[in-house]
């Protein structure tokens, strides 16, 4: 599977990015920023993106309706993940396009298990 990894901290996406390559053999591709994402994502055509929420140029909810708003994008599954995740305003998960929602650390073996809503 080809995996868009979003997130703004260098250690964890670092360390996210080893596993979903190493263990479970995933082509992986990182961003910190949602611009870079976005540019990352129209280039790399992954099938599944993990969004951390909190990004420093944007939220995670915004480019999720960014993503949605483009045509190749109908079938990409899109997760978004939080380290507050007590925090995690589940209507605006939804309302954004988002497929499912974790916590930090997500477990990347319920990754097959996301499913596309429409």
């Amino acid at each position: 599977m080809r995996i868009l990894v979003v997130e703004d901290h260098p250690a964890v996406a670092q360390t996210s990015s080893a596993l979903l390559r190493e263990v479970y053999g995933h082509e992986v591709e990182c961003s910190s920023t949602a611009a870079g994402a976005f540019e990352a994502a129209l280039r790399f055509c992954p099938d599944l993106i993990l969004v951390d929420l909190n990004l420093p140029d944007a939220d995670g909810y915004s480019l999720a309706r960014r993503l949605r708003s483009e045509a190749g994008f109908d079938a990409t599954r899109l997760v978004a993940l939080s380290g507050w995740g007590g925090l995690i305003d589940t209507h605006a998960v939804d309302e954004s396009g988002f497929d499912a929602w974790f916590r930090k650390p997500m477990d990347f073996e319920e990754l097959p298990r996301v499913r596309r809503r429409r």
